[in-house]
């Protein structure tokens, strides 16, 4: 059921282009867990307008566990015993802490001689399954019941109340989603069109060139080195353990010279910046609510996840 209500909260989310696009934290409040892979460095400075309005897959990790001790602590009142426990605390985040850190590939040569196209694998901490749940269960967690055993199930079941609780009073699994969705239509938007434009496939081209002199005749596209390092894996997957072979690594620190030496990540940042202000120039009062939702959702994410709410 934590898996249900996670899924319901996330169906909005897009499909990632290539190392990206990433995504970035909309609050400030930090990641709870322990040693976390800071990933490659970025140039001082490269940040995207919409940074404030799309997750982190460190948020995701953190919103997916608050959502399941809410649900379990709902179900328990309706004496039901969870078919999942409680999910482990988070003890290792993993992935681009920032909307830019590998949208663009990385020019950290230390860090693609490390890992190659890796993070360090993670442990996110994993729900530990119980009994399957039964139909009348399920239909506590959803809602399709208004009383179970006498009891009155909460509007949209305990699912709504785990909305309510994350996004206040009179809030649905519609009012994070919909904020969700907001971000990633510009997200995916502002990445792929900007790239058509001439400075940014200019850029591409110089890279292009790049790698040639480095031994590698590759088209101007700038993830297609990570594709021919991993075959069909798209460079943003983990490893428990990292060990890139050296072909991936010799492959990784010649893209990564290559992306600094053409300047292709500013290029195209800068690109996606004018985009982005454009867009949300159209209807500040909307992204005003997007940012709203999102700091207040997280804002009680935490709290769930310190025990305070």
């Amino acid at each position: 059921m934590a898996a249900l209500a996670a899924t319901a909260a996330t169906a909005a989310c897009t499909a990632q282009e290539p190392q990206g696009p990433g995504k970035e934290s909309p609050t400030r409040h930090a990641a709870r867990g322990g040693n976390e892979s800071t990933g490659p460095s970025v140039p001082r400075g490269m940040s995207l307008p919409l940074q404030g309005y799309s997750p982190t897959d460190w948020n995701v990790q953190d919103d997916d566990r608050a959502r399941g001790i809410l649900l379990n602590r709902c179900l328990k009142r309706f004496g039901i015993t969870a078919h999942e426990k409680d999910p482990a605390p988070i003890r290792q985040h993993v992935g681009p802490r920032t909307l830019v850190q590998v949208r663009y590939g990385t020019r950290d040569t230390t860090w693609a001689a490390e890992y190659g196209y890796w993070f360090p694998g993670q442990d996110a901490g994993r729900n530990e399954p119980g009994r399957p749940a039964s139909p009348e269960e399920g239909q506590v967690a959803t809602g399709a019941v208004t009383t179970y055993k006498g009891t009155r199930v909460p509007d949209g079941g305990c699912m709504g109340e785990v909305a309510r609780t994350l996004d206040g009073p009179g809030a649905t699994n519609a009012t994070y989603g919909e904020a969700l969705a907001a971000g990633n239509e510009l997200n995916t938007a502002s990445f792929r069109s900007t790239r058509k434009e001439p400075a940014v496939r200019r850029a591409e081209q110089a890279w292009s060139r790049c790698m040639k002199d480095h031994g590698y005749r590759l088209p101007a596209d700038i993830f297609s080195a990570s594709s021919l390092a991993l075959g069909d894996a798209d460079g943003s997957d983990t490893r428990p353990k990292p060990s890139p072979d050296s072909t991936e690594v010799k492959i990784a620190v010649a893209d990564a010279a290559c992306v600094g030496e053409s300047r292709v990540d500013l290029v195209w940042s800068r690109a996606e910046s004018v985009y982005q202000r454009k867009r949300m120039a159209e209807d500040p009062a909307a992204w005003d609510r997007v940012k709203k939702v999102l700091d207040r959702h997280f804002s009680n994410v935490d709290l769930v996840l310190r025990g305070r709410k």
